[in-house]
């Protein structure tokens, strides 16, 4: 079986349907109307109906980005003609928090002088040690070509603590502790061309980007025609250097460290980068909590859902993966697939976790599950109303699921997950990061096709 990496492209195209809803709100007759006779006219399927809906289609929540889709009709949360949200997005008791990884800290605050010579560090949010690898300018024998640099480079192993997270650590600066006493020049690779940096005994920084024209220049960088270089000068009011550690000061009173390591002539150097929460394909899924059903619990409990992962985890390291999967107990869609999930968990389980997502849509009344419907549903338990409110939960295709469940029935973390319908699914690796986002990867590969991509034997 072929065996891409995890954000590898897949080619197989698969469709995704979407339904046409009915509209029981009555400030939108008139739209139900036009929707009546588009379900007519097009075939779109009836979320509620028991032998229509397709496994494939998915329940809208909506908003005004659905509007325009061919034979789609969906339920807006947009706002009215005096600005207010149409619909109340607060509906459910839960108290699902969405938190904002992206709010960093000035410079100040996570670093702190101790001492004359003492410092210390305090991060404040996510991040990880950014690695990039020089080798010398002597070891190129004045070939500086970009074969010549991936030559040289091509078999360092980094230091262990590149790419891991950042946790608070205290360093010391003291005289002759530093593994600088020597100007250098050293090459690396950046955006296919050759970049390298340059320090000299002043505790001057200079980068330069080479083989390039005016216009690939850096900002604020000087181009140098006759060399074919672009030229930025680093400056700072103040260095510091130790061992292991670089500690370096702007005009403005901003800090900043860097972790660097020789390998004889190889040159490691990490800087602190802040970990990205997105959506896409490569970014960290962002973090919530709230309560959490597990199967044949009597209780929802407290969930943190950034306590799953390993960020420090990497491909090769053994990890659980995590499906996450948003229904709505009372969509037909949800209903009929719940089969397909029972089937994925039990093939897939020795590799990755499953967790449910249980939304309401604030802007239809016949998808308004309570806790108890949400249980039922996943234990598969007698309970009327589900699938729009007029079955019984215990008669739901599938088998029961003995994954937990989270209560987003106030659609937080839909909302923030930018999730448009039901089900939608993401795979998210053992750190944390998103490798398929239906939204984004459903249009080329089917979720069980991209299950078998990533867990198949």
């Amino acid at each position: 079986m072929q065996e891409p990496d995890a954000f590898g492209e897949y080619h197989t195209i698969f469709q995704i349907y979407r339904p046409c809803v009915k509209i029981m709100d009555l400030r939108r007759q008139t739209f139900t109307f036009f929707c009546l006779v588009s379900l007519l006219l097009s075939g779109c399927t009836n979320p509620f109906a028991e032998d229509t809906v397709s496994k494939e289609g998915m329940c809208t929540g909506g908003d005004d980005s659905q509007s325009g889709l061919d034979e789609s009709c969906t339920i807006d949360d947009t706002e009215d003609e005096f600005g207010q949200e149409s619909d109340d997005l607060s509906s459910g008791d839960n108290q699902t928090s969405v938190t904002d990884e992206n709010n960093q800290s000035s410079t100040n605050e996570t670093v702190l002088q101790q001492n004359e010579t003492t410092w210390q560090y305090n991060p404040t949010d996510l991040s990880k040690w950014n690695c990039v690898t020089y080798t010398s300018h002597a070891s190129l024998q004045n070939d500086f070509s970009v074969s010549s640099i991936q030559e040289n480079l091509q078999n360092v192993s980094s230091p262990t603590w590149c790419g891991k997270t950042v946790s608070q650590f205290e360093i010391q600066f003291t005289e002759n502790a530093s593994n600088f006493s020597q100007a250098f020049h050293h090459y690396t690779i950046e955006d296919t061309r050759p970049m390298s940096l340059r320090y000299n005994s002043e505790l001057q920084w200079e980068k330069l980007l080479h083989n390039v024209t005016e216009d690939d220049c850096w900002p604020d960088s000087q181009y140098n025609a006759s060399e074919k270089n672009c030229v930025l000068t680093m400056v700072y009011s103040s260095v510091n250097i130790n061992d292991e550690f670089i500690l370096l000061e702007d005009g403005f009173g901003n800090w900043e460290f860097w972790r660097y390591e020789f390998v004889e002539e190889i040159l490691v150097i990490g800087e602190i980068t802040p970990l990205i929460f997105g959506m896409s394909p490569g970014d960290y899924a962002p973090d919530f909590s709230g309560v959490i059903h597990e199967y044949q619990s009597p209780s929802w409990d407290y969930f943190q859902f950034h306590s799953q992962f390993d960020f420090n985890w990497s491909q090769g390291d053994e990890g659980r993966w995590l499906v996450v999967y948003f229904i709505s107990t009372d969509c037909g869609h949800c209903w009929n697939s719940a089969e397909d999930v029972t089937s994925w968990y039990g093939q897939y389980q020795n590799k990755t976790d499953f967790l449910a997502m249980a939304v309401n849509f604030s802007s239809n009344n016949n998808f308004n599950a309570t806790q108890n419907e949400v249980v039922a549903f996943q234990e598969k338990t007698s309970y009327t109303g589900c699938r729009g409110g007029g079955f019984d939960c215990s008669e739901r295709p599938g088998d029961p699921h003995s994954f937990p469940y989270f209560d987003d029935r106030n659609q937080s973390v839909m909302y923030d997950w930018n999730v448009r319908g039901t089900p939608t699914y993401f795979i998210i690796s053992p750190n944390g990061q998103i490798v398929w986002n239906q939204n984004i990867n459903g249009t080329q590969e089917s979720v069980s096709v991209a299950l078998e991509r990533f867990f198949g034997d």
